[in-house]
Formats: structure tokens, C-alpha cells, sequence
């Protein structure tokens, strides 16, 4: 499959072909439930089965903003799924056996170090702030731009709006420029948060001007805060249909 091999009998011998190798990492990801793998298990939450592996490797490119992902990886996490007793695998296609354990790999495997942070005000509204981080991401001056999960929250209809909107952006600077923030942390209106990383902007969703983090990440970022978010992650999971023991 690989196209380069050696192999010598008494009565022939078989060289390399010069072909590249269409395997060319066979290892085991070290961590399926950080990083860029992790999106594949994102998605089989939101989703529950898939007909076949591309299915599930179109599924979740559509959603990154890169839109980069093999379908090596996502053999991979299926595997690794499989291994933990987390998915199925048959004919019919694959569908995920366990949506609470794969709920708590994720949360005990997320990461919440954050590199730049700053919070300020702005005298624009949240619609314009949608709009000229949206116009400035497509130019590609300032990377994504995704609402965090925590701010989006109240756009899930789960706990109401509290403290200044935060935003992830690919740059900070840039996007204080863009906004016309004034830094203060005397009652900010708005709180930018520098991270380019696929995993906080996937899956998005863009209502008017604004992108939301996706339902996964906002459960996330509730249940890793306080008592008060954790409740509104429970309702955000009754929300989408994740309290049952059915899966879709």
C-alpha cells in the first residue's frame, strides 16, 4: 500500500517502487480529547452516528476554520474511541455508545490557560463589534473571531448576561485597534481574549453579526466555572437533548 519495500527470494526480488507512502504516521494519537482530535469527538456529540469515516471527516472539516483534517486522524480517534468503549463501529457506519463519558473526556482534557487577555471598553454597540471582527477575520487581519462559551451562554437562553462580553480573536492588539477598546478594569464593556486555536472557534454559530461558540464549547467553559454555571450547563444539555440515555 505504501509503495516502497524491498523483498528478496531465491528467484526474485522485489524493490522499491519510488511510490510515496500513503501511511506515513501509523502511531497512536497521544491524546484524542485535546487538540485538533478532539473536534472529531465534537462532532460525533452533536451529530451521534455517521454513515462511514468521511462522512465524519467532511462533517467536521466543513466546521474548522482552517477546514484541514485527514481522514488518518479520524481513523485514529475512531479507534481510539472504539478502545474506550465510547463507540461503535459496524456496517451500518459508526455512531458514539456513550455520550457522558465522552462529555467528561473532553471536560477533564480541556484546556483553560489563556495567553493574552484584555479587558476594556468600547462606546460600539455588539452588533458593529460582530461586524468589523467579522469584515476584519475575512480580510485576515486579525485570524477568527468566535463569542467565548462563556458570553455565549445567553444566547443559548441558559444564564443570563453578566460582566463584559468576551471574544476569542487571533490577535489582541489588532483587534483593540479594530474595536477602539480603551483598556480598564473598571467596568469593562468588552473582554478580548488572543486564540487562534481551531478548537475554540469550531463549529461556531453566526446569528446576524455575531458568531457563538459552539454548544460543546459553551458546555464546556459552563461546567469548568461555578456553581451557578454548572447549573446552566445542565440546562443547556436538557436543551440539547444530552440528559437522556438515548443517543441520535
Amino acid at each position: 500500500q505504501c509503495g516502497n519495500g524491498l523483498v528478496l527470494t531465491p528467484d526474485f526480488c522485489i524493490y522499491r517502487s519510488g511510490q510515496p507512502n500513503r501511511f506515513r504516521d501509523s502511531a497512536p494519537i497521544r491524546n484524542i480529547y485535546r487538540g485538533a482530535s478532539s473536534l472529531v469527538v465534537r462532532s460525533l456529540l452533536m451529530e451521534g452516528a455517521f454513515e462511514s469515516l468521511t462522512a465524519l471527516r467532511d462533517y467536521t472539516a466543513e466546521r474548522i476554520p482552517s477546514g484541514k483534517l485527514s481522514l488518518g486522524t479520524v481513523s485514529k480517534v475512531a479507534k481510539a474511541l472504539e478502545e474506550d468503549r465510547l463507540l461503535i463501529r459496524n456496517e451500518e457506519g459508526i455512531r458514539l455508545a456513550d455520550r457522558r463519558g465522552a462529555l467528561e473526556k473532553l471536560l477533564s482534557n480541556a484546556r483553560s490557560k489563556r495567553a493574552v487577555t484584555l479587558q476594556g471598553r468600547t462606546e460600539m454597540g455588539l452588533e458593529e463589534v460582530g461586524a468589523r471582527l467579522g469584515a476584519a477575520s475575512q480580510g485576515g487581519d486579525i485570524g477568527p473571531y468566535t463569542v467565548t462559551g462563556l458570553s455565549s451562554a445567553g444566547w443559548y437562553g441558559v444564564l443570563s448576561a453578566a460582566g463584559p462580553m468576551s471574544v476569542y480573536v487571533g490577535d489582541v492588539a489588532a483587534a483593540r485597534e479594530l474595536l477602539e477598546v480603551r483598556e480598564t478594569r473598571v467596568f469593562p464593556t468588552i473582554e478580548l481574549v488572543e486564540d487562534r486555536s481551531d478548537v475554540v472557534h469550531f463549529d461556531r454559530r453566526v446569528d446576524g453579526t455575531l458568531a457563538w461558540a459552539s454548544p460543546v464549547q459553551t458546555w464546556i467553559e459552563l461546567m469548568k466555572a461555578g456553581p451557578r454555571e454548572r447549573e446552566a450547563a445542565a440546562a443547556l444539555e436538557s436543551s440539547l437533548g444530552w440528559s437522556g440515555d438515548e443517543l441520535p
